[in-house]
Formats: C-alpha cells, sequence, structure tokens
C-alpha cells in the first residue's frame, strides 16, 4: 500500500484530467494515503541502509536465456491467464518508462516493485559489451502484462514489437536477433498468447487495455516531446497453408502520402528483395486481411514510421536475410 500511495498520484491526474481533486479525496478516504502538494515523487535515499534489498538486480550474460524463460513462463491459449489493467495502471506503467528514459531507473524499480515486475541491469559479456534495462514480471507470471527491454546506449532509434509471441511462433527469437543487430532501442513482448482469454483481451495488437499498449504510447510520446524520428517495427506471423501463393513478407504501415516515409519503405522493400525475399506492400486486396488496418499500436502512432511486417514460417524459421536486409536498410551507419 506504502508504494500504491506514494506513486498513483500523478496517475490519478494522468487519467483523470479536471476530476482530479475528487480522486485525491478519494484515495484519502479509501487509501488512506496524503499526497505530497510538493512533489509527486518521493525520492529513494542516497545512502540505503545493509537491509534494504538491491532495487535492480545486476546480471552479467546473455539476453537470450533470460526473455526464452519468459516466453516459457507464459499463459497460454484457453488459460485465462491475462489480466486486464485499468486506465491507473496503464499511466502507471507509462511513467515507470518514461522514468527510465530519463534515467530515474531506481524511482521505476520502486513503482514497478508494487506491480510484481522487477528491472534487470544486465550487461552482455565480451569486447563487445553492451548494457540493457529489462522491465518484466516477476515469476510466476499471474497478469501476462509483457515483458519489455532497453538498450542503454542504442544506435538506432527503433522500437521492436512482438504482439504475439506464441502464436506468431518464433516471433520473439526474430525480434530479439533484430534488436541486437540493430543495436535498436527497445523491444517490446507481449506476455501471453494472443487468445489467451476468451473475451480477446490478451491480443495485445487488438484490444485497447494492455501494458503493451501503454509502454508503446509511452515511446511514441516521448519521440513527440523530444522531437525524435523512430522507427516501429512490429512483428507477426501468419500460415502459408491458409495463405497460399503469398509473398514471404507483407508490409503494412501507418501512413498514406509521404515522401520521406515512403522513400524509407521503398528502401526497406529494395534491402529484401536483394536478399531475394519475396515482398507484397499494403494497400492491397489480395492480402488485405494481413495488412493491419486495425492495429491499436499503428493507429495511435502519430507522426512516427509504423510498420506492420508479416512473416510467413520459413522466414520466421531462417531469418538471417529477413535481418540482414532490415539491418542495411534501417541502420544508421550503413552506407
Amino acid at each position: 500500500m506504502k508504494n500504491y500511495c506514494q506513486y498513483s498520484f500523478k496517475a490519478f491526474k494522468r487519467v483523470s484530467g479536471d476530476h482530479f481533486s475528487w480522486l485525491l479525496i478519494l484515495g484519502v478516504i479509501v487509501f488512506g494515503c496524503t499526497p505530497n502538494t510538493t512533489s509527486t515523487r518521493t525520492p529513494l535515499s542516497s545512502n540505503p541502509t545493509s537491509t534494504e534489498a538491491p532495487l535492480i538486480q545486476k546480471i552479467n550474460g546473455e539476453l537470450d536465456p533470460i526473455i526464452k524463460e519468459q516466453i516459457i513462463s507464459m499463459p497460454g491459449a484457453n488459460t485465462e491467464g491475462f489480466t486486464a489493467p485499468d486506465k491507473l495502471v496503464e499511466a502507471v506503467f507509462g511513467d515507470i518508462v518514461m522514468d527510465m528514459e530519463q534515467g530515474k531507473t531506481e524511482i521505476a524499480a520502486v513503482e514497478a516493485s508494487a506491480y510484481h515486475y522487477e528491472i534487470l541491469d544486465v550487461t552482455t559479456p565480451g569486447g563487445g559489451r553492451t548494457e540493457y534495462y529489462i522491465l518484466r514480471e516477476m515469476l510466476p507470471i499471474s497478469r501476462g502484462w509483457g515483458t519489455y527491454i532497453f538498450q542503454k546506449d542504442f544506435v538506432n532509434d527503433i522500437v521492436i514489437e512482438i504482439p504475439h509471441p506464441i502464436s506468431d511462433r518464433n516471433t520473439p527469437l526474430v525480434g530479439l536477433g533484430l534488436f541486437k543487430a540493430l543495436n535498436a532501442k527497445a523491444l517490446l513482448i507481449a506476455g501471453t498468447h494472443r487468445n489467451a482469454n476468451k473475451d480477446g483481451m490478451a491480443d495485445t495488437a487488438h484490444a485497447t487495455d494492455s501494458i503493451f499498449q501503454a509502454v508503446h504510447l509511452a515511446l511514441v510520446q516521448e519521440a513527440s516531446q523530444t522531437y525524435a524520428e523512430v522507427i516501429f517495427l512490429q512483428l507477426h506471423g501468419f500460415s502459408s497453408d491458409r495463405h497460399p501463393h503469398f509473398p514471404q513478407v507483407i508490409i503494412g504501415h501507418n501512413w498514406q502520402s509521404d515522401p520521406i516515409k515512403d522513400r524509407l519503405l521503398n528502401k526497406l522493400v529494395q534491402a529484401m528483395q536483394d536478399e531475394n525475399i519475396q515482398v507484397g506492400v499494403c494497400p492491397n486486396k489480395d492480402f488485405q486481411d494481413l495488412c493491419g488496418t486495425l492495429n491499436i499500436q499503428s493507429l495511435e502512432t502519430k507522426d512516427q514510421a509504423f510498420f506492420h511486417l508479416e512473416l510467413n514460417e520459413s522466414t520466421r524459421q531462417d531469418d538471417s536475410a529477413f535481418v540482414s536486409a532490415l539491418v542495411k536498410a534501417l541502420n544508421s551507419s550503413s552506407p
């Protein structure tokens, strides 16, 4: 309750607008909380006592086993293993991401701990050592809210998203490989099978309430505030048996006419074709059902380029040509 009281008033204000004063009264009556009138945050002690557990777990090792452990532990289809968050919780996780992006990682860790989440500080070994923060639900997974990886010194302003980590087989591993190869900013992985719940709320690409969506929106907001040009790559998988004679990769996007984004799209298509990958570009009536026109993240991404990428089984099984093409097209250090 202490963490909830300390860190929820900002989120209350974010979601309630002019009704904030009434919610403050409600917080005092129901939860016994008293807001800090000078600050929405309680600063962490700069000299924690020896009895305090470390806020952030430091790990020297590779990302792959950590991410695979999360995926294996995710609730599967028909498990009712996804708990839909309310708007307040989504706002809190938006704040957590913004705090992490602003270097306030210890504050973010305290906020996250109230929801059975933790932050890992991971350093990969070897000469090409890289540092990451991982925001993850602690095991056992009880809500299915997802795993979020941020590279500290990223090279490319690229966010990779995996909304269907179990049903779209191999997309988490393709996304992880692409994340590392591109030295990208962030990797977002949803927390359950898309059909975990009968009501469809676990499908983070189409349901409006999810932590996956909250993290996405926080990164969109940050890009807007910092005038950054961020590229969002959301990976999906389709069945060649159900869609015979389709290209290996189908690309949807979130704009209709934009010369700068059109050039980026053409560069992406050309790089894939150079790798002998068959590519289809939306809109196209022949494969309209795979264009992602109802994708929630795409619809809510303003100004930034959002690519909805559908990959067939063979491309997900052997992703080397796909990853190579995207590195060639999108890596800012490429010629």
